[in-house]
C-alpha cells in the first residue's frame, strides 16, 4: 500500500467505529485510520440481527456502565442508534473500507502489522479487533442437513414472512424477540427452550412471554431438547428428544443460541488463549503489543452494551497514548536546568 495506517480497527460496529472517533480525539488524523468491514454498512449486526422494535439498551443484562470516553447513549431505537453511529463517522471523517473482510493479521519487522484482505495488504502500527460474538453465531450440536439452508435462520429476514409455521429454538433475549416479531407478523410460533425457565431474558421480556403466552399467540416449550432435524420434503422436521413434544415439521427454524469468541482467527494472530476466552492486559491490549480487543472480545462471557464498546475503546486508546508518551520519555535526553540547580540554598 502507498502508506502506514497509525491504526488499523477489523469491525464497523459501535466498537469499531467508537475506536476511530477516539483516536480522532488523541490527535490521529483521519487519514491515518483505516476500518475494514466485510458487511456492505456499518453496524451490521445491529442492521441484521435486530428486531426493528428492538431497543439498543445503555446497560446490558444489568450491569450499569457509565459512558467514559467520546461517545455514549442512553436508550435507543435501532435507527436511532445506527443514525448516531452514521452522524459519529460522517463528522469525525472516517474512513471504512466496506465489503472488505480481514484475512490474516500478523506482527511483522519493526512491529508494525500486516493486515491482509481479499483486496490487498495494508500495513498500520497498531491494530484492533471489533468483531462482535454475533460474526460466529453457536450452532446446535446435532447436524442440520444441508439442503434445508434455505430454511435455517439466525434472523428475520422478510422472504420469510410469506410462510406460516416457525419454531425459535433458544431461552435468551434475542429469542423472545424474534418469537414477538412472527407473533407479531400473525405467525404460528413455537419457542423451544432446553431450561425450565427463561433466566437469561430480562424481567420485561421473561413477563411480556408469558403474556403472549397466556393469549394463545405463543407454544413454549419448557424442557424441550431437539433429538434430530430432517428434511420432509422441503420443510424441517423435528424429533424432540421429549415424548410430549414429539415430531413437527415447520417452514422455517430460527436459531437463538447467542455467539462465540472466534477463537482461531485471534490464535492466527498470536493471541494467546485461555479456556477459550483470549488473554488481555491494560487497555485490552493482548499478549501482541498494539494489537487489542474491543467490544464483545473484551466483555467476556457476561456480554457486553454498547456503552461497553465505547469505553472499550476509550481504554484502548488511553493505553496507545500511554504507551507513546512512556517511550518519549524514555529516549528523551536527560536536562538540567542550570538556574535551578545552582540557586544558592
Amino acid at each position: 500500500m502507498d502508506r502506514i495506517y497509525d491504526l488499523a480497527i477489523i469491525g464497523a460496529g459501535p466498537a469499531g467505529i467508537s475506536m476511530a472517533v477516539e483516536a480522532r480525539y488523541a490527535d490521529i488524523p483521519a487519514e491515518g485510520i483505516i476500518i475494514f468491514e466485510k458487511g456492505s454498512q456499518h453496524s451490521w449486526a445491529i442492521r441484521v440481527h435486530y428486531a426493528p422494535d428492538k431497543l439498543v439498551t445503555e446497560n446490558y443484562k444489568g450491569y450499569d456502565v457509565v459512558p467514559e470516553g467520546a461517545l455514549g447513549i442512553k436508550t435507543l431505537t435501532k435507527d436511532e442508534s445506527i443514525a448516531y453511529l452514521e452522524r459519529a463517522v460522517s463528522e469525525y471523517g472516517i474512513q471504512i473500507n466496506y465489503s472488505e473482510a480481514a484475512s490474516s493479521i500478523k506482527k511483522v519487522a519493526g512491529g508494525a502489522f500486516e493486515i491482509r484482505t481479499e483486496r490487498g495488504v495494508y500495513i498500520a502500527g497498531n491494530c484492533a479487533i471489533a468483531i462482535g460474538i454475533l460474526e460466529k453465531p453457536n450452532k446446535p450440536d446435532y447436524p442440520l442437513p444441508r439442503s434445508l439452508k434455505p430454511r435455517i435462520h439466525h434472523d428475520i429476514q422478510s422472504h420469510i414472512l410469506n410462510d406460516s409455521d416457525f419454531l425459535v429454538v433458544g431461552g435468551g433475549d434475542t429469542a423472545f424477540e424474534r418469537a414477538a416479531q412472527l407473533c407479531g407478523e400473525g405467525k404460528n410460533v413455537t419457542l423451544s427452550n432446553r431450561g425450565s425457565n427463561f433466566h437469561r431474558m430480562c424481567d420485561e421480556n421473561r413477563q411480556a412471554l408469558q403474556e403472549l403466552e397466556r393469549a394463545g399467540k405463543v407454544i413454549v416449550q419448557r424442557d424441550s431438547n431437539i433429538a434430530k432435524v430432517e428434511n420432509a420434503s422441503g420443510k424441517p422436521r423435528v424429533t424432540f428428544a421429549e415424548d410430549e413434544f414429539g415430531t413437527k415439521i415447520f417452514d422455517h427454524l430460527i436459531y437463538c443460541l447467542g455467539g462465540s469468541t472466534p477463537v482461531e482467527f485471534l490464535k492466527s494472530a498470536g493471541i494467546e488463549i485461555n479456556k477459550d476466552m483470549p488473554v488481555m492486559g491494560d487497555g485490552y491490549e493482548t499478549n501482541v503489543p498494539g494489537l487489542f480487543l474491543l467490544g464483545d472480545l473484551s466483555a467476556g462471557l457476561k456480554g457486553g452494551s454498547v456503552n461497553w464498546a465505547f469505553n472499550s475503546s476509550h481504554a484502548a486508546i488511553r493505553r496507545i497514548t500511554d504507551k507513546i508518551i512512556s517511550r518519549i520519555i524514555e529516549t528523551a535526553e536527560p536536562r538540567v536546568n542550570s538556574d535551578l540547580s545552582n540557586h544558592p540554598e
